[in-house]
């Protein structure tokens, strides 16, 4: 079985803290990747290919909903959970 990868997108470094600490405390063998900005989440959802995003709406650059719209449009990234 692959390990789960989840990808935590957040400009608020205390948010960004405490969801990782808990999905590491509750999933030691997930990997997470951080992104603090939508353009910076676009770039990793296309390499890091995760099954979760956990994705704050008011983002610096590029905003959440917009970062929503571009995964859900993308046939290689629309199954991917928000």
């Amino acid at each position: 079985m692959n390990t789960a990868r989840i990808l935590v997108v957040d400009d608020e470094i205390q948010n960004v803290n405490l969801i990782v600490k808990v999905l590491k405390k509750f999933y030691p063998e997930t990997e997470i990747e951080v992104a603090h900005n939508g353009y910076d989440a676009i770039c990793k959802i296309v390499r890091f290919r995760p099954h979760l995003i956990t994705l704050d709406i008011n983002l610096p650059e590029v905003d959440g909903l917009t970062v929503c719209r571009n995964v859900k449009s993308n046939p290689e990234t629309q199954n991917i959970k928000i």
